[in-house]
């Protein structure tokens, strides 16, 4: 009897560790999936909630030798420490999307060069550009290179505008990157704030993707987008964050003068598997068609990522990429068995 109590003291706190989604962000292909947990077995596929779009950490930066790379992505197994609404970061180098006087923003359908432009800042000499974070930013950890999650320019209404690749100068700019943090456009960062509380496993890999099941009968009724409204406020700049859900702005009671945008998000819920592209040359990669964002020898793969399970099967980091977080991923996340591999353009819908 003493034994088996000391053993399920010993369960209790792994299994509450656990959170109701995990957020699975493959750095290859560049996408955010969502995953509700199953938890009837440790075996039962998880089901897929949300399928976005996310820009990675720069292929390389000016810097050589160890530090040529150091601005890409860590891959690893972190949780959600803390959600910030229009964060601000502490050297102050990038102020919030929304900030009380400060200039008026771009309009909807402004470019990505109004954005970053000088005139949005009130210190020009230490400022950099404006609403870099965008909506909301959650941070990770632990030991995640102060790599967050968050949003990026634009408003709502700009939808995916500004996660597209920029060409500049005959070649991929690197504003279409990051220093090392996943970003989501404002719309999904704002959903994914509404739905994934303090405490959320968020992994980060860098794998090949895969399905179980090529038909996705699972999925038959999740061809069409949920649909979920929000209204952005004011409320909360560089603060703990509040929820930008319609109803639960509602509820709060805010004013008109409060009221930033209103607007509607078509949560993305079909799992769409992106194939490998075996070529080392990122110019030969198609944004949303191929992976291997950074080109990495395709000998480092090893093992798969089940898109429609959110399980891997013997998967392991690549040696070319940093890992920070925990040492292991959950055993619910890992599995075994056949699938089907995924190809470039396999099943791809713009």
């Amino acid at each position: 009897m003493l034994s088996a109590i000391l053993l399920s003291l010993m369960v209790a706190p792994q299994a509450q560790a656990q959170s109701k989604f995990v957020v699975v962000q493959n750095v290859a292909t560049e996408r955010t999936r969502v995953y509700e947990r199953c938890t009837t077995s440790i075996d039962c596929p998880h089901r897929l909630v949300l399928d976005t779009k996310m820009l990675v950490g720069m292929p390389k930066d000016e810097g050589t030798g160890a530090e040529k790379h150091q601005l890409r992505t860590w891959l690893g197994a972190f949780k959600i420490e803390k959600w910030r609404k229009f964060y601000k970061d502490g050297a102050g180098l990038y102020p919030s999307w929304h900030s009380p006087g400060y200039p008026k923003l771009p309009r909807v359908g402004a470019s990505l060069f109004d954005w970053i432009s000088p005139r949005l800042v009130l210190d020009k000499r230490k400022e950099n550009m404006r609403g870099a974070f965008g909506w909301y930013a959650a941070h990770v950890g632990p030991n995640a290179n102060a790599q967050w999650m968050h949003g990026t320019f634009g408003w709502g209404a700009d939808k995916d505008k500004f996660m597209k690749k920029l060409v500049v100068e005959g070649g991929e700019g690197y504003l279409n990157f990051s220093s090392g943090c996943t970003r989501i456009e404002n719309r999904g960062i704002a959903y994914l704030q509404n739905l994934l509380p303090v405490g959320t496993e968020v992994i980060r890999v860098y794998a090949k993707e895969a399905l179980r099941d090529s038909s996705l009968s699972r999925y038959a009724a999740q061809k069409t987008p949920k649909i979920w409204n929000y209204i952005l406020t004011s409320e909360a700049v560089n603060a703990p964050a509040i929820s930008s859900d319609r109803d639960a702005v509602l509820a709060r009671g805010v004013t008109p003068d409060q009221i930033l945008e209103k607007g509607v998000y078509e949560v993305p819920q079909y799992p769409i598997p992106i194939g490998l592209l075996k070529s080392r040359q990122e110019s030969k990669r198609i944004e949303g068609y191929t992976g291997n964002i950074y080109g990495i020898d395709t000998d480092s793969f090893r093992g798969v990522y089940l898109v429609d399970e959110g399980k891997f099967i013997n998967y392991q980091d690549p040696s070319e990429l940093s890992v920070g977080g925990a040492k292991a991923m959950a055993a619910d996340l890992r599995s075994q068995g056949d699938y089907d591999l995924a190809k470039p353009n396999f099943g791809y819908k713009k």
